[in-house]
């Protein structure tokens, strides 16, 4: 019996929050950031930067709940994604490398899920 309670001793306490998921919440602030429509962006249309900017902030708020591991914001930052997406390749120019990013974010986020509450 007292080698059942050594063991249990022995064994380390899971992280509250996965190192994986603390990596891509600061990566996403990071992202979120730089995506603030900055003058430039006003001047090359209005719902351009409208867009940016709601996708910033939103961004930014799902990333908060990434970190607090909140499976709200994994749902709600994977619609955001599909949104970007259908924006980048139907209204722009097909561009990879965005979504890219935010769809590995989102992938992390998905993995983590059954572990966020």
């Amino acid at each position: 019996m007292s080698a059942s309670v050594s063991n249990e001793k022995n064994i380390a306490p899971e992280p509250a929050r996965p190192i994986a998921v603390g990596v891509v919440a600061i990566i996403g602030i990071i992202c979120a950031v730089l995506w603030l429509p900055l003058p430039p962006a006003w001047h090359r249309g209005f719902g351009y930067a409208i867009h940016m900017l709601l996708s910033s902030v939103l961004g930014m708020v799902c990333m908060y709940g990434f970190w607090r591991m909140w499976r709200w914001s994994v749902c709600v930052y994977s619609a955001l994604v599909l949104l970007d997406m259908l924006h980048y390749w139907v209204l722009l120019r097909p561009r990879v490398y965005a979504p890219a990013v935010e769809a590995v974010i989102a992938f992390v986020g998905l993995l983590y899920l059954r572990r966020m509450r």
